[in-house]
């Protein structure tokens, strides 16, 4: 009888899986979360381990422990029953055979199957290994492995070197796995027609013949994941968390990290916008969360702050790609909101891109702090002269000079690209050389106000209308290639898209 152990905070959950599972084995033991649970395993003795996500708080720490797990219990069979989607973490846990199971798979009797299912595998990998021990005649053995005589030379009681082989032979052989095999049958052979050590020859073909019985196992297992990685390797993201941040207030924070997204989204890349708590909220008016956020959804900010965690998940408020992580508009701002927030909510999402909008706030101690974990930091300005000389602007440009000087990749954003005379815009680039990264990475379209305001009153995002799209895909390009891993497709486009966006794929790379 299996010995069960349950990693999850539902109770109904617990229930339901002992239920489930009560021909297969027994639940010795419950728990709600990880804070515990290396000293309970290895004080429990169980031989499966089921995880909930819920009870998950971090991905490295839940991967940490499945290692952990592995390597002092190989044989422990570990289920991770999860509501994501594919990701790094799915993907580094299949690499540690770790059963993973999604919400929407739960079905009467599928848990078992699945575990069954490896039971079987791990048989069958085991009764492999010991496959020679068919072999009972020793003669046998050696006639089921030597080359057949239309393949290559008799070489048995022949005294002869190798080079009566035919050397036509050989090189054919070099393209062939089986022949390669032969080839060293024919040097054991060889060397026990000289020695006459039987004994040392029948462990040598013993061993040859396991490599022989083995291979087409793991071909196959190969050949498995070769087209598993060239079909899905694209949906595994490596994590990027991204800052962004006005130099001053109104540059357009809040309006390039909507603007990132929704070219993700339309590239099909999943993300996730985050509003910084300590900013004062706007995100969910701009998204009329009041009409289209899910009607159970819980602010993930307020879970936060309230219970040390995010506790509920069962409603995400998403776009397409895109999942939005917006501040409670009921509460002005969260001022004591700490660093250990900002990591638990960050810890917390399942995208692969996800972006902290902090408005101007960088030199909030949160901001500060939760740059120093960012993967890249990006900063906003518009052409506006009389805001370069603002006291926090100078500040600003100080804490952002200090992150790039401890080796952080950082980015400038120009917003609102107003065509003016040729002489101004050449004034505010040379201005923008005094800040941390002179050299804007792209510049984002000025759209019309009127536009803006008229997406707002109809409740729609201006970032989604078709003809801006296109111009944020052309203007975000140079950013989106930092953002996506170098091997994603960006090329394929060029052939679904006319005019703007053939013109843009062809001569980007």
């Amino acid at each position: 009888m299996n010995r069960i152990l349950l990693v999850t905070p539902d109770r109904d959950e617990s229930e339901w899986l002992s239920d489930e599972l009560s021909s297969f084995g027994k639940v010795t033991r419950t728990i709600d979360s990880l804070n515990f649970f290396i000293p309970i395993w290895n004080s429990v003795e169980v031989n499966i381990v089921i995880f909930m996500e819920s009870a998950i708080q971090g991905d490295e720490a839940f991967l940490s422990t499945i290692k952990k797990v592995k390597s002092e219990g190989p044989e422990a069979q570990i289920m991770f029953i999860h509501h994501r989607d594919e990701d790094a973490l799915i993907y580094d846990l299949q690499n540690e055979k770790v059963i993973c199971l999604h919400y929407k798979d739960l079905g009467p009797g599928v848990v078992e199957d699945l575990f069954w299912q490896r039971q079987d595998i791990d048989t069958e990998a085991s009764d492999s290994t010991d496959i020679v021990t068919e072999f009972h005649d020793q003669e046998a053995m050696i006639s089921a492995a030597v080359p057949k005589e239309n393949e290559v030379e008799k070489i048995k009681g022949s005294n002869e070197p190798d080079d009566h082989i035919d050397n036509s032979q050989r090189s054919k052989g070099k393209e062939s796995h089986a022949y390669s095999h032969r080839l060293k049958l024919e040097e054991i052979i060889g060397k026990y027609v000289k020695t006459e050590n039987q004994s040392e020859m029948m462990d040598a073909v013993e061993q040859i013949i396991k490599e022989e019985t083995r291979k087409p196992k793991i071909i196959k297992k190969i050949e498995k994941v070769t087209e598993v990685v060239e079909v899905e390797r694209y949906k595994v993201f490596p994590n990027k968390f991204i800052v962004v941040g006005s130099l001053y207030p109104s540059a357009g924070s809040t309006f390039t990290s909507i603007a990132l997204t929704r070219v993700l989204n339309f590239l099909g890349v999943m993300s996730a916008l985050v509003e910084s708590p300590i900013n004062t909220p706007e995100l969910y008016h701009l998204l009329d969360g009041s009409r289209t956020a899910p009607s159970e959804y819980q602010f993930v900010t307020d879970q936060i702050i309230r219970d040390g965690r995010v506790l509920k998940r069962e409603y995400e408020w998403t776009a397409g790609n895109t999942t939005w992580y917006p501040s409670n508009p009921s509460m002005s701002k969260h001022t004591d909101w700490k660093y250990e927030h900002t990591y638990k909510l960050v810890s917390s999402i399942k995208n692969p891109i996800v972006i902290y909008d902090v408005s101007h706030h960088w030199g909030h101690q949160s901001v500060e702090e939760i740059c120093c974990d960012a993967d890249d930091i990006i900063f906003v300005v518009d052409p506006f002269p009389s805001k370069f000389g603002r006291p926090d602007t100078a500040r600003n440009t100080a804490i952002l000079k200090q992150l790039k000087d401890t080796g952080k990749s950082i980015y400038l954003i120009g917003n609102r690209n107003i065509p003016t005379r040729n002489k101004h815009k050449k004034e505010w680039i040379d201005s923008l050389s005094s800040l941390p990264e002179g050299i804007p990475m792209c510049f984002l379209p000025n759209i019309p106000f009127q536009e803006v305001i008229e997406a707002i009153w109809e409740g729609r995002l201006v970032q989604d209308h078709p003809e801006y799209l296109s111009q944020l895909v052309a203007a975000c390009y140079p950013m989106l290639k930092k953002m996506v891993p170098a091997s994603y497709p960006l090329q394929h486009l060029k052939n679904k898209k006319q005019g703007l966006f053939s013109r843009l794929f062809r001569t980007g790379d």
